[in-house]
Protein backbone atom coordinates (compact mmCIF):
# COMPACT_ATOMS: atom_id res chain seq x y z
CA UNK A 1 0.00 0.00 0.00
CA UNK A 2 1.28 3.60 -0.82
CA UNK A 3 1.76 6.80 1.19
CA UNK A 4 -1.14 8.54 -0.54
CA UNK A 5 -3.64 5.09 0.17
CA UNK A 6 -2.52 5.38 3.93
CA UNK A 7 -3.32 9.04 4.13
CA UNK A 8 -6.82 8.32 2.45
CA UNK A 9 -7.20 5.74 4.77
CA UNK A 10 -6.08 8.09 8.03
CA UNK A 11 -8.35 10.54 6.59
CA UNK A 12 -11.23 8.57 6.14
CA UNK A 13 -10.81 6.89 9.75
CA UNK A 14 -10.67 10.45 11.00
CA UNK A 15 -13.37 12.20 9.13
CA UNK A 16 -16.03 9.29 10.18
CA UNK A 17 -15.11 9.55 13.80
CA UNK A 18 -15.47 13.38 14.04
CA UNK A 19 -18.85 12.45 11.89
CA UNK A 20 -19.63 9.96 14.78
CA UNK A 21 -19.13 12.56 17.60
CA UNK A 22 -21.19 15.03 15.73
CA UNK A 23 -23.79 12.80 15.58
CA UNK A 24 -23.78 11.82 19.35
CA UNK A 25 -23.27 15.28 20.17
CA UNK A 26 -26.72 16.40 18.14
CA UNK A 27 -28.73 13.09 20.09
CA UNK A 28 -27.98 13.77 23.10
CA UNK A 29 -30.48 15.76 25.34
CA UNK A 30 -28.56 17.42 28.25
CA UNK A 31 -25.00 18.70 28.39
CA UNK A 32 -23.91 15.87 30.20
CA UNK A 33 -24.01 13.80 27.15
CA UNK A 34 -22.38 16.15 25.00
CA UNK A 35 -19.55 16.36 26.33
CA UNK A 36 -18.94 12.91 26.70
CA UNK A 37 -20.00 12.48 23.21
CA UNK A 38 -17.16 14.91 21.96
CA UNK A 39 -14.66 14.28 24.81
CA UNK A 40 -14.77 10.42 23.76
CA UNK A 41 -14.96 11.17 20.13
CA UNK A 42 -12.13 13.40 19.48
CA UNK A 43 -10.04 12.47 16.36
CA UNK A 44 -6.59 13.49 17.92
CA UNK A 45 -7.38 11.12 21.08
CA UNK A 46 -8.19 8.23 18.37
CA UNK A 47 -5.76 8.50 16.04
CA UNK A 48 -3.05 9.50 18.62
CA UNK A 49 -2.52 5.67 20.14
CA UNK A 50 -2.46 4.56 16.11
CA UNK A 51 0.10 7.06 15.56
CA UNK A 52 2.51 6.16 18.32
CA UNK A 53 2.11 2.61 17.81
CA UNK A 54 3.16 2.37 14.64
CA UNK A 55 7.06 0.98 15.29
CA UNK A 56 5.57 -1.68 17.33
CA UNK A 57 2.71 -3.03 15.06
CA UNK A 58 5.42 -2.88 12.10
CA UNK A 59 7.33 -5.84 13.33
CA UNK A 60 3.62 -7.76 13.36
CA UNK A 61 3.06 -9.61 10.36
CA UNK A 62 -0.18 -10.37 11.09
CA UNK A 63 -3.16 -7.91 11.73
CA UNK A 64 -6.12 -5.96 11.05
CA UNK A 65 -5.97 -3.46 7.77
CA UNK A 66 -4.82 -0.76 9.89
CA UNK A 67 -1.74 -2.75 11.13
CA UNK A 68 -1.20 -3.52 7.70
CA UNK A 69 -1.08 0.05 6.57
CA UNK A 70 1.28 0.87 9.17
CA UNK A 71 3.61 -1.95 8.49
CA UNK A 72 3.82 -0.52 4.95
CA UNK A 73 4.28 2.98 6.01
CA UNK A 74 7.18 2.53 8.45
CA UNK A 75 9.56 1.35 5.86
CA UNK A 76 9.48 4.88 4.07
CA UNK A 77 10.01 6.89 6.91
CA UNK A 78 13.55 4.78 7.79
CA UNK A 79 14.77 4.00 4.16
CA UNK A 80 17.25 6.32 3.13
CA UNK A 81 17.57 7.71 -0.31
CA UNK A 82 21.30 6.62 -0.59
CA UNK A 83 22.33 4.12 -3.53
CA UNK A 84 23.50 1.18 -2.21
CA UNK A 85 27.46 1.17 -2.31
CA UNK A 86 29.06 -0.80 -4.14
CA UNK A 87 31.99 -1.13 -1.95
CA UNK A 88 32.44 -0.24 1.63
CA UNK A 89 34.92 1.88 2.98
CA UNK A 90 36.93 -1.02 4.27
CA UNK A 91 36.86 -2.41 0.62
CA UNK A 92 37.89 0.88 -0.86
CA UNK A 93 40.64 1.58 1.45
CA UNK A 94 42.13 -1.93 0.53
CA UNK A 95 42.07 -1.14 -3.39
CA UNK A 96 43.32 2.77 -2.34
CA UNK A 97 46.03 1.02 -0.83
CA UNK A 98 47.21 -1.29 -3.46
CA UNK A 99 46.98 1.55 -5.65
CA UNK A 100 49.19 3.54 -3.68
CA UNK A 101 51.69 0.94 -3.18
CA UNK A 102 51.33 0.23 -7.39
CA UNK A 103 51.73 3.71 -8.10
CA UNK A 104 48.45 4.06 -10.38
CA UNK A 105 47.88 8.14 -9.97
CA UNK A 106 44.89 7.60 -12.54
CA UNK A 107 43.00 5.04 -9.71
CA UNK A 108 43.71 7.75 -6.99
CA UNK A 109 42.84 10.68 -8.88
CA UNK A 110 39.33 8.75 -10.75
CA UNK A 111 38.32 7.64 -7.48
CA UNK A 112 39.27 11.57 -5.93
CA UNK A 113 35.84 13.06 -4.26
CA UNK A 114 34.11 15.45 -7.31
CA UNK A 115 34.14 18.58 -5.04
CA UNK A 116 37.69 18.02 -4.03
CA UNK A 117 39.08 18.40 -7.57
CA UNK A 118 36.36 20.87 -8.60
CA UNK A 119 36.96 22.80 -5.67
CA UNK A 120 40.92 22.84 -5.74
CA UNK A 121 41.63 21.96 -9.59
CA UNK A 122 42.74 18.85 -11.10
CA UNK A 123 46.41 20.00 -11.59
CA UNK A 124 46.65 20.38 -8.29
CA UNK A 125 45.53 17.26 -7.13
CA UNK A 126 47.28 15.06 -8.92
CA UNK A 127 50.74 16.80 -8.00
CA UNK A 128 49.52 16.22 -4.48
CA UNK A 129 48.97 12.95 -5.53
CA UNK A 130 52.34 12.04 -6.66
CA UNK A 131 54.61 13.96 -4.30
CA UNK A 132 52.65 13.11 -1.01
CA UNK A 133 50.04 10.16 -1.73
CA UNK A 134 52.24 8.13 -3.53
CA UNK A 135 54.68 8.44 -0.43
CA UNK A 136 51.86 6.65 1.83
CA UNK A 137 52.61 3.12 2.84
CA UNK A 138 50.77 0.43 5.17
CA UNK A 139 47.67 2.65 4.63
CA UNK A 140 44.64 0.79 6.58
CA UNK A 141 41.45 1.59 8.51
CA UNK A 142 41.73 0.55 11.71
CA UNK A 143 38.26 1.20 13.36
CA UNK A 144 34.73 1.48 12.49
CA UNK A 145 33.03 3.49 9.62
CA UNK A 146 30.50 6.12 10.55
CA UNK A 147 28.19 7.36 8.15
CA UNK A 148 26.59 7.97 6.22
CA UNK A 149 25.94 11.60 6.87
CA UNK A 150 26.08 15.15 5.09
CA UNK A 151 29.11 16.54 5.72
CA UNK A 152 30.40 20.49 5.37
CA UNK A 153 33.64 20.61 2.79
CA UNK A 154 35.62 24.00 2.41
CA UNK A 155 37.88 24.46 -0.75
CA UNK A 156 39.36 27.15 -1.73
CA UNK A 157 36.41 27.62 -4.39
CA UNK A 158 34.19 27.64 -1.42
CA UNK A 159 32.06 25.67 1.37
CA UNK A 160 29.47 22.91 0.51
CA UNK A 161 28.01 19.88 1.66
CA UNK A 162 29.21 16.32 0.68
CA UNK A 163 25.96 13.98 0.74
CA UNK A 164 26.22 10.47 2.18
CA UNK A 165 30.03 10.93 3.39
CA UNK A 166 31.72 8.59 5.64
CA UNK A 167 34.78 8.67 8.38
CA UNK A 168 36.93 6.02 9.34
CA UNK A 169 40.16 5.97 11.67
CA UNK A 170 43.04 5.35 9.30
CA UNK A 171 46.85 4.67 10.18
CA UNK A 172 49.77 5.06 7.86
CA UNK A 173 53.54 5.63 7.39
CA UNK A 174 54.94 8.53 5.89
CA UNK A 175 58.67 9.24 5.27
CA UNK A 176 59.19 6.49 7.97
CA UNK A 177 57.21 7.96 10.74
CA UNK A 178 53.72 6.31 11.47
CA UNK A 179 50.49 8.23 11.90
CA UNK A 180 47.35 7.87 13.36
CA UNK A 181 43.84 10.04 11.69
CA UNK A 182 40.84 10.05 10.13
CA UNK A 183 39.92 9.24 6.53
CA UNK A 184 36.88 10.94 4.90
CA UNK A 185 35.29 8.83 2.46
CA UNK A 186 32.02 9.55 0.51
CA UNK A 187 29.65 7.41 -1.83
CA UNK A 188 29.17 8.83 -5.46
CA UNK A 189 26.80 6.84 -7.61
CA UNK A 190 27.08 3.29 -5.42
CA UNK A 191 30.92 3.63 -6.00
CA UNK A 192 33.16 4.58 -2.84
CA UNK A 193 35.37 8.02 -2.80
CA UNK A 194 37.87 9.73 -0.75
CA UNK A 195 38.77 13.07 -0.16
CA UNK A 196 41.54 15.40 1.07
CA UNK A 197 42.86 18.46 1.03
CA UNK A 198 44.91 19.06 -2.38
CA UNK A 199 48.11 21.24 -1.81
Amino acid sequence: MTKTTLAYVLIGVGVGMVLFGIADALGADDDAANSAAVTTSTPAATLAPTTTTLPAISTSPVGSSTTQTSTTTAPPTTTSTTTAPTETVEEFVIAFAAAIASGDVDFLINRLHPAVVGGFGPALCRTWIETEILELVDYQVTGPAVGPRTQTFTTPAGTGTIEDAFSAPVSFVFQGQKFDAGGDFALVDGEMRWMGQCR
